[in-house]
């Protein structure tokens, strides 16, 4: 994978994958009762979503859990080959500090 040469094809290419991120975050909310928020810094600007509308309440959550515990992150690293393969890593336990507490490798 490599950056796109064309500035007009970088764009329209953002925008094809963050509506891309933004109908997998809404699958999740939906299907689970997640509440997803997430932010992209491009060279487009900032974009924010939030399932809840609250982005501010999830930042605040998670910013509190990260101050008074170690939290369990689990990590799905899905990574393609060239092969069409995925491959998962495990719950990696992160501390406050993001310090890795333990694996599950």
């Amino acid at each position: 994978m490599k950056v796109l040469d064309s500035e007009a094809a970088r764009f329209a290419a953002f925008e094809k994958e963050i509506k891309s991120l933004i109908k997998k975050a809404d699958k999740l909310s939906i299907t689970i009762g997640a509440r997803v928020a997430f932010v992209t810094f491009s060279p487009y600007g900032i974009y924010a979503y939030d399932s809840s509308k609250n982005i501010n309440e999830i930042i605040d959550n998670f910013l509190s859990h990260r101050k008074n515990q170690t939290i369990s992150t689990n990590v799905v690293a899905l990574l393609l080959s060239s092969s069409g393969k995925s491959y998962m890593m495990n719950d990696v336990n992160v501390g406050p500090n993001n310090e890795k507490a333990s694996s599950d490798n």
